[in-house]
């Protein structure tokens, strides 16, 4: 990543950094009652992690998920070649989960994450859906300023029914205000496009696998190993 041959500079010699950011698993907590427990698989308490990736190469983010094969986890039949549809954690097996976080870590991206976890609302006092992401949102951009580097930021988000561009720009504004060294783009924040669908799929492995090690308890020594920052939180107000 550092010196790369992909780097960008603003026209007065700042780096530029991409920041790619997904989500795994609900803002909200799902009733074992609740029809919606099937939404993706998730129930209960499952976590919720909101992760991003720090680059200055964001072309070589997206090539790691152009180069793996899709739908890995059904039969041959059903399978497509790379570069070929989407790419996503849950749909993708082993092998292919390994290789796209061996080379993540291999680009020497910054990686950075917001676990969740998730207390039933009968028995306490929480955040709602909406404001449970913008205290996740806020929580990433505090990590990124107390972790990242010198330069312009530009955020690209997944599509997600939780994406808010007003919020998001008023959250992660109000941190990186008055940062010394630490700017942000005119469009700073923008809603996932086609150029960067490959990069943002490349995070969805990252994050939707850090939120199954949340689950197996394998959360932090998935952090040490591949050296990510990581702050946690409950769905509780504080």
């Amino acid at each position: 990543m550092f010196g790369s041959r992909n780097r960008r500079f603003t026209k007065d010699g700042r780096p530029v950094w991409y920041i790619y950011v997904d989500e795994s698993g609900t803002p909200f907590y799902i009733k074992p009652s609740d029809r919606t427990r099937r939404m993706g698989g998730f129930v209960g308490s499952d976590p919720f992690v909101i992760g991003g990736l720090m680059t200055d190469d964001s072309e070589s983010i997206g090539k790691i998920s152009l180069e793996q094969p899709r739908h890995t986890k059904r039969p041959k039949g059903y399978r497509q070649p790379p570069g070929k549809g989407e790419l996503k954690h849950v749909d993708s097996n082993d092998r292919v989960i390994k290789t796209v976080i061996r080379e993540i870590d291999q680009t020497g991206a910054i990686p950075f994450m917001v676990v969740v976890e998730k207390l039933d609302p009968d028995t306490n006092d929480v955040l709602d859906t909406n404001e449970l992401y913008v205290e996740s949102i806020r929580d990433l951009a505090e990590l990124i300023v107390k972790y990242g580097r010198r330069g312009e930021y530009r955020f690209r988000i997944d599509d997600s029914r939780y994406y808010d561009q007003a919020l998001f720009e008023k959250t992660i504004r109000k941190v990186f205000q008055e940062v010394e060294g630490m700017s942000l783009s005119d469009d700073f924040v923008r809603k996932l496009d086609s150029k960067h669908a490959p990069q943002i799929q490349t995070v969805d492995i990252l994050v939707g696998e850090r939120r199954e090690r949340e689950e197996r308890g394998s959360g932090d020594l998935f952090d040490e190993k591949h050296r990510i920052h990581t702050r946690r939180r409950r769905n509780v107000r504080e």
